[in-house]
């Protein structure tokens, strides 16, 4: 056990490992796109924040890359960064990578063509900060039967577990 717990940290460590455990963390069902709104409310919101202090786009796209987890995500902006570097605007840059919503692409254009594209992304991040919120409602929703029956089990093991002993010694007199 010891062995492959040291086994999978190493392999978790390599740039395999991280991508593996990236593709494996977002396809599962309800926490994977709890992952990815999570990741991208931050990653815009930062984004958001950094280009309304005034720091110039590049070095705010480079910034939120370093703060980004996933490596998947992270590659994307990557990619999306080195676009913008050769003239492309950042809607259309993200629009390249299918790990982003049509939404955030769609809002950076509008943000892009009216010159205010801080205060579309601090709305974008609230926008998806709720779904986020709604996700985890779901979730909890979805969770609680499980947790219901988990302790049902746990609380039936006990009462076996107290009222046996007392069982055997009484029928022994």
């Amino acid at each position: 056990v010891v062995g492959g717990v040291t086994l999978f940290r190493k392999w978790k460590s390599t740039e395999k490992g991280q991508r593996s455990i990236s593709k494996v963390m977002l396809r599962l069902p309800m926490i994977g796109s709890l992952l990815q709104k999570i990741m991208i409310a931050d990653f815009v919101r930062t984004l958001s924040l950094l280009l309304g202090a005034g720091v110039t786009l590049l070095r705010a796209m480079e910034v939120v890359t370093e703060g980004v987890e996933n490596i998947l995500y992270r590659e994307a902006l990557e990619d999306s960064k080195a676009a913008v570097e050769k003239g492309s605007l950042l809607s259309e840059s993200l629009s390249r990578h299918e790990i982003f919503p049509p939404i955030l692409f769609h809002m950076t254009a509008v943000g892009e063509e009216t010159g205010k594209l801080d205060e579309v992304l601090v709305k974008l991040s609230e926008y998806f900060e709720q779904e986020t919120s709604q996700a985890v409602k779901n979730l909890t929703t979805a969770i609680e039967p499980l947790i219901i029956v988990v302790l049902a089990v746990g609380v039936g093991l006990m009462v076996i577990a107290i009222i046996m002993p007392i069982y055997t010694l009484t029928s022994q007199f």
